[in-house]
């Protein structure tokens, strides 16, 4: 068995060398957090609109603007936070995902210690 994954915003960015990079750390104080992001455009709406439910950055509104949303609620579920990270300054990225500008589109998934 196995899932493919399609990525719009790549897809979309028209980009020959698409990369998506999963970073694991605790960089961000009390907690450990997955840091997912990519090297395609980046977001598109001010970031404390795009995890509000039926917001959508996408071209002519297609999706359901959802995404975002439930990975919040299920972050704070969980006692957690979502963070939508726009100054790749924040983070201190490995090397190669610095090097390929894999630093667009930063959501940070935290986890409490």
């Amino acid at each position: 068995m196995y899932w493919i994954i399609r990525f719009f915003w790549l897809s979309y960015a028209r980009k020959t060398d698409k990369y998506i990079s999963v970073y694991i750390t605790d960089q961000i104080k009390g907690y450990n957090s997955i840091i997912v992001s990519d090297n395609g455009p980046g977001f598109n709406l001010p970031l404390d609109v795009a995890i509000e439910p039926f917001q959508t950055g996408k071209p002519h509104n297609i999706g359901s603007g959802l995404g975002l949303h439930v990975a919040k609620e299920m972050m704070i579920a969980m006692k957690g936070k979502l963070l939508l990270i726009s100054d790749e300054n924040e983070i201190d990225f490995p090397t190669p995902v610095r090097d390929n500008k894999v630093t667009k589109a930063i959501v940070a998934l935290c986890f409490p210690k």
